[in-house]
């Protein structure tokens, strides 16, 4: 059942989902109001006036669900059209229904999206291009998914100034372009399932001035996945991670493998191991590019190498960097600290090994 009432102020319009909805594949319907230049859908749960009678402040979820507490319907969504800024929140309320966004303008760009307080979004396009001024922020259980998880050819590209995450996830079905000035992970994961599908295009992230990884994050692919920028990556400490089929990283001024973080390729899935190697093992010839490496980094699947490590000003190893076939290409200094390794054992052919 449904049903609007008016507030305090005239200028405000309230809707209001009673029910729910309690099946978690449901997408669920987002009601409409507008709030002088403010665009909401969802369940306006709380909204503040200053002495004025403008509105200060408003609270959105999807809805609450009486029979299903733990599926309380999509998340709402507050945009701002004076800031150009979208909000996506449930208010910290468990659900199981993404909210669905089908377009993003290219003209005017917004200026930042939040997905934050156990929101989850689903983008259904086998492509789609996201591009703001400013963050695009995933925050407080949100979550993210492009693509579908029954057919992941699909390619996304976010463009932003900064990627925020903290205790999040971002799903990308398919391959992840992204090109960003900043990376902030805290406990939080990307995770890019190209189902080791042959098809599907290297996934590229250039983050130009800073990466960092705290609290466990993880950056996976079962697929290639490149890494590239002119700043600091830095994996601080026990549970960060950066893990693919074929791993590439270059053009960083410094590279930190803090204690208990990991730089892995191949993953040690036994058939993606047996994928990047048999080829290798089966041959009876030393590959040419282990006796003549090429004179820089290429990202394609003719080469040996499972993890590539090329053009870095500095090397520090506090933690683990493994793979099956390692490249330190034109790198000025490697430091293996106390508790730090680099091996290239057990990810080669579980038959040869």
């Amino acid at each position: 059942m449904l049903f609007w009432r008016r507030g305090v102020s005239q200028k405000s319009l309230f809707w209001q989902d009673l029910e729910g909805f309690c099946a978690s594949k449901v997408q669920a319907f987002l009601l409409t109001a507008v709030l002088n230049k403010v665009l909401t859908t969802g369940y306006i749960r709380n909204q503040g006036y200053d002495a004025s009678n403008q509105v200060t402040h408003v609270e959105q979820m999807g809805g609450e669900s009486i029979g299903c507490p733990g599926n309380a319907g999509a998340a709402g969504t507050f945009f701002d059209a004076t800031l150009l800024s979208l909000r996506v929140g449930n208010d910290n309320v468990t659900t199981q229904t993404e909210t669905p966004l089908l377009d993003f303008p290219t003209s005017p760009l917004w200026s930042n999206v939040f997905v934050e307080n156990n929101a989850k979004v689903l983008v259904p396009l086998l492509w789609t291009r996201v591009q703001v001024r400013g963050q695009f922020s995933i925050l407080r259980g949100g979550s993210i998914s492009f693509g579908l998880s029954d057919y992941p050819i699909s390619e996304f590209e976010l463009v932003a100034e900064e990627l925020l995450m903290s205790d999040s996830i971002i799903k990308v079905y398919g391959a992840f372009r992204m090109a960003v000035k900043m990376l902030l992970m805290w406990n939080s994961k990307i995770q890019i399932d190209g189902e080791e599908n042959t098809i599907v295009t290297t996934s590229v992230l250039e983050v130009r001035n800073l990466i960092v990884l705290r609290e466990c994050s993880v950056i996976s692919s079962n697929a290639n996945l490149w890494v590239y920028g002119q700043g600091l990556l830095r994996l601080t400490g026990h549970g960060d991670a950066i893990q693919g089929q074929r791993l590439f990283l270059s053009l960083f001024y410094n590279i930190t493998v803090g204690p208990g973080s990991l730089l892995q390729a191949p993953l040690d899935v036994e058939t993606g191991r047996t994928l990047v190697t048999k080829s290798h093992c089966e041959s009876q010839t030393c590959p040419v590019d282990l006796i003549t490496p090429p004179d820089d980094c290429h990202v394609n699947n003719t080469l040996s190498f499972s993890l590539q490590i090329c053009r870095v000003e500095d090397l520090t190893v506090n933690g683990l960097v493994k793979g099956s076939i390692l490249h330190i290409h034109r790198a000025r200094t490697v430091i293996v600290d106390t508790g730090g390794v680099i091996s290239a054992s057990e990810l080669g052919d579980p038959a040869s090994s």
